[in-house]
């Protein structure tokens, strides 16, 4: 848990630092908006697809070095974006592809090293994923405004996330294996990512991710900017994923992920007088993201590191209607709550077919706790 929550913070440091390169970058080299448009596709092009092929190299290497590897990437497109606009938009370009690897290559080191420490609880993921929002909203601020500091300062806290990714490599804490489930959970151990089952489970679980991105990128949609979405999307979606995998691990991962998502939609596929109904329902729906992130990884065990990647890419391809004129029907009010629905009808099919639907405590009767009471 300890390391979980450390890698939280080099997660939020490398999305600050890789965002905030990546928006002075666009607005020091790239004059029009179509060219502003195309940095930013190609870094979530990047940055999220390049994910699982990343994932099928780290699979076999350690941690630490993948992670520190990112972290230099990450530094070095810091450096890039620090040169002013008279260098020419090829720089420009090449900070944001460099930030966009050093963003992969992060993500995937500290997922695989949450997904080989533990399969069995889904609290973890939860508390590594969750900053990374607080991060990227910070990259935003700090990326558009020039004022709020030069381009280079970012790498002070990327050295101190190197300096503790290093840290944890040699003391092994970056290294630990994947444990077992522990029996009367209800779990398939048959089930394997070759066989039919394990494939279309996955495949539900990435469908089920990627159709919540598109919903979670066309919520705002009609609302008007400013600080109650600019501060509080990014601080809904830290609490929500960090508040997620600690609901799932108590109430049940079916039960946590189809409740949210059901929950959810009176907030989302309505447009409300007040943009806090709608951050109620971005918290809600947040939480469903460690659940499904941990499910991937059971389902592929062995490659722990492509399990990470695959759900990031799954969120690239939902998000993209969001992006794009054609994806404007898909993203109106009744379409969202369309969208919701069968996110949460593809979520449960993917958990019962995966044998997912348990928590890490089986429930105590009431029964029961009533003659521990008594019991001399």
């Amino acid at each position: 848990m300890t390391v979980a929550l450390l890698l939280g913070l080099v997660h939020a440091v490398t999305d600050l630092a890789t965002v905030t390169a990546m928006v002075r970058a666009t607005g020091l080299h790239a004059v029009t908006p179509g060219a502003v448009f195309a940095w930013f596709l190609v870094y979530d092009v990047l940055a999220f697809a390049g994910q699982p092929l990343i994932g099928l190299v780290a699979d076999r290497l350690r941690a630490g070095p993948v992670l520190l590897a990112g972290l230099g990437l990450t530094g070095g497109a810091v450096g890039l974006a620090s040169q002013g606009g008279g260098s020419g938009p090829a720089v420009g370009m090449t900070a944001v592809v460099v930030a966009a690897l050093g963003n992969a290559v992060t993500h995937v080191g500290a997922g695989v090293v949450v997904l080989r420490g533990d399969l069995t609880r889904a609290t973890p993921a939860g508390l590594l994923v969750a900053p990374g929002a607080l991060g990227l909203g910070l990259g935003l601020w700090f990326g558009r405004d020039p004022l709020l500091g030069p381009t280079w300062w970012p790498a002070l806290p990327l050295a101190g996330a190197a300096a503790l990714v290093l840290h944890l490599h040699r003391s092994g804490r970056l290294d630990a294996t994947t444990v077992d489930v522990p029996t009367g959970l209800g779990e398939r151990r048959d089930l394997r990512p070759r066989d039919l089952l394990g494939t279309t489970a996955v495949a539900l679980l990435l469908l089920s991710v990627a159709v919540r991105a598109l919903v979670g990128g066309a919520a705002g949609r009609g609302y008007a900017s400013g600080a109650w979405l600019s501060a509080g999307i990014p601080l809904v979606a830290f609490a929500g994923k960090a508040l997620g995998g600690v609901l799932a691990d108590r109430l049940g991962w079916l039960a946590a992920t189809v409740g949210a998502l059901v929950v959810s939609v009176p907030f989302l596929a309505v447009q409300h007088a007040h943009p806090a109904l709608l951050l109620i329902g971005l918290l809600v729906f947040q939480t469903t993201m460690p659940v499904t992130l941990v499910a991937v990884g059971r389902l592929l065990p062995e490659r722990p590191a492509t399990a990470f990647g695959l759900p990031c890419a799954a969120l690239l391809v939902g998000s993209l209607p969001t992006s794009f004129a054609w994806g404007a029907p898909m993203c109106t009010r009744p379409a969202l709550a369309a969208w919701v629905t069968g996110s949460a009808a593809a979520a449960w099919a993917g958990l019962r077919l995966a044998g997912l639907a348990w928590r890490r405590r089986a429930p105590v009767r009431a029964v029961e706790r009533v003659v521990e009471a008594i019991a001399p």
